[in-house]
């Protein structure tokens, strides 16, 4: 074997080492933990996807977290809306991983007042409240979080009080928010992206939490972050804040 031959073989010994390597360092790279927090633009659904007779909807994003790259670049590949990634760090990836652990419990929750604070105001016959608020919860089953509370509660009015918020279809009405045992209407998150899902669905009008008195730094209200969004993505979506379930009611039956 000569000189040459010998040259020519460690060459491509090398280089097939390189190339086993390579896919190697690739695979480490991309499962190396990276903990990140993604939300992007959903759509809307009526309620009475949920067993609510109502004509109003509640507004959805895609929202989870990522543990590593891998689960970064699938979830960008698959995702044909806008998409936003927020690094975690440890204390904020165990309070995530926490609350989506526990989500069924505040969805609960929020199911249940909704379904107690309508049945306060119907003059119609006494609903059992556990067996409205079952139904709800098998329904919304696909759905995690507690945002849509405003909106369940707003279209049980309408199913137990024989009411059309939309006027006939004539307002295509959706929101967010909680809601408390007292009727209040609680804070929620990915306001921007639920903003410019309702916008893309051509919603009239958006509810969301008035809170802005509850925050010292008012950047965290979702009443001042709608307000800003509106403004930097010139929505035509008409976007009201309430802070409680009666304040709702009472623009809903102002209506003209």
């Amino acid at each position: 074997m000569n000189l040459i031959t010998k040259i020519k073989e460690k060459k491509e010994y090398s280089l097939a080492i390189i190339l086993l390597i390579i896919p190697l360092i690739a695979a480490v790279v991309m499962m190396y933990p990276k903990h990140e927090e993604f939300v992007a633009t959903g759509d809307i659904t009526s309620v009475e996807e949920l067993g609510v007779e109502g004509s109003v909807y509640f507004t959805y994003v895609h929202e989870g977290i990522i543990e590593n790259l891998y689960e970064k670049f699938s979830v960008s590949l698959t995702s044909r809306n806008e998409i936003e990634f927020s690094s975690l760090d440890q204390h904020q990836y165990e309070n995530y991983t926490a609350y989506y652990e526990t989500s069924d419990k505040y969805k609960h929750n929020t199911i249940v007042n909704a379904v107690q604070n309508a049945e306060v105001k119907t003059d119609s016959q006494t609903i059992k409240i556990s067996e409205k608020s079952q139904k709800i919860m098998e329904k919304s089953s696909d759905y995690i979080g507690d945002s849509f509370g405003l909106m369940i509660a707003i279209g049980l009015i309408e199913e137990w009080n024989d009411e059309d918020f939309s006027q006939n279809n004539q307002y295509i009405i959706s929101g967010t928010g909680t809601i408390e045992y007292d009727g209040t209407v609680g804070s929620v998150g990915a306001i921007r992206h639920k903003l410019l899902s309702a916008e893309m669905n051509d919603v009239d009008i958006f509810f969301v939490p008035k809170d802005r008195e509850y925050y010292a730094d008012k950047n965290f209200s979702n009443q001042v972050e709608a307000k800003k969004v509106v403004k930097e993505e010139q929505l035509t979506v008409k976007v009201i804040p309430v802070a409680n379930l009666d304040e709702a009611l009472e623009y809903l039956r102002k209506l003209p």
